[in-house]
């Protein structure tokens, strides 16, 4: 999305200073070693696209769902996003949206991790980001800038690796069922009507299920469950109101699953 900053409503600031009234906002154009950015941003979906430099996007609040390297994954607060240079990407943003990003280039940091990945962001990463999110273009290329920069991709490189995100991939019979199951956000549908409506045996579904994405149909699905669970904890801020628009029968056969999935209650999640 970083790039179709034209078009936002809310654009705070920039790292240099771009304003949401100027140029397009181009990271991969920008000369310098590392490059922040700080957005207000509300109902956005960019279209697939990818960056020459490595993008560290971290979510201050609100939700943001993240397709890469073959996986959906949800960006909630206080958690970061490793996206790789030369990986295509689309992020969605749900609502509003706060976050940060930065860019790092490659010829600076030969050394960036490959694989797309979701870390828990501490302290001392969350002070860095936001330090190099408002620093002075004039000393965007200073060697304090770049030794903190570099002190970030320590953080990046060594994370504590989550995983709010579920597998996806090209083979037709799947994408069909995935497709099936994310157009009925708020029904809990058995695999035998899966496989029905696309034609095929819930036996031959799940086979496939296993073979291309190591889960079977069902396991998917709860996986599904809660990535859309967490979003909407976040935005409703109710138990009540996700376990209802996720179809479970009561708040508390929402709860168990959600917990046996997650190993805390779905409390937890609500931001205080």
């Amino acid at each position: 999305m970083d790039q179709y900053f034209s078009n936002l409503d809310k654009f705070n600031c920039l790292m240099p200073n771009y304003p949401a009234n100027g140029p397009r906002f181009e990271p991969d154009d920008k000369p310098y070693p590392i490059l922040g950015i700080a957005v207000d941003i509300l109902d956005h979906q960019d279209p697939m696209h990818q960056h020459i430099k490595g993008q560290l996007l971290y979510g201050i609040s609100g939700c943001m769902q993240a397709v890469a390297q073959g996986r959906m994954t949800l960006l909630v607060p206080n958690k970061a996003l490793w996206l790789p240079a030369g990986v295509p990407h689309k992020i969605t943003a749900q609502g509003l949206v706060k976050y940060r990003s930065l860019y790092f280039d490659l010829d600076h940091f030969p050394n960036t991790p490959q694989q797309t990945h979701l870390i828990a962001v501490k302290p001392l990463l969350r002070e860095m980001i936001d330090e190099l999110c408002f620093i002075e273009e004039e000393k965007l290329d200073s060697q304090i800038t770049l030794r903190l920069a570099h002190s970030c991709m320590d953080q990046i490189i060594s994370p504590t690796p989550l995983n709010y995100s579920v597998p996806l991939t090209s083979h037709k019979i799947i994408s069909k069922a995935i497709n099936h199951i994310m157009t009925h956000p708020h029904t809990l549908l058995k695999p035998e009507a899966i496989a029905n409506h696309i034609g095929t045996s819930s036996r031959n579904l799940n086979r496939l299920f296993k073979k291309e994405l190591g889960l079977t149909c069902h396991q998917w699905q709860q996986q599904f469950k809660i990535i859309q669970a967490l979003e909407l904890l976040i935005t409703t801020q109710s138990v009540s109101i996700t376990a209802d628009r996720l179809g479970f029968s009561s708040d508390s056969a929402f709860s168990i699953m959600f917990k046996r999935l997650m190993g805390k209650a779905p409390s937890y999640y609500i931001q205080k």
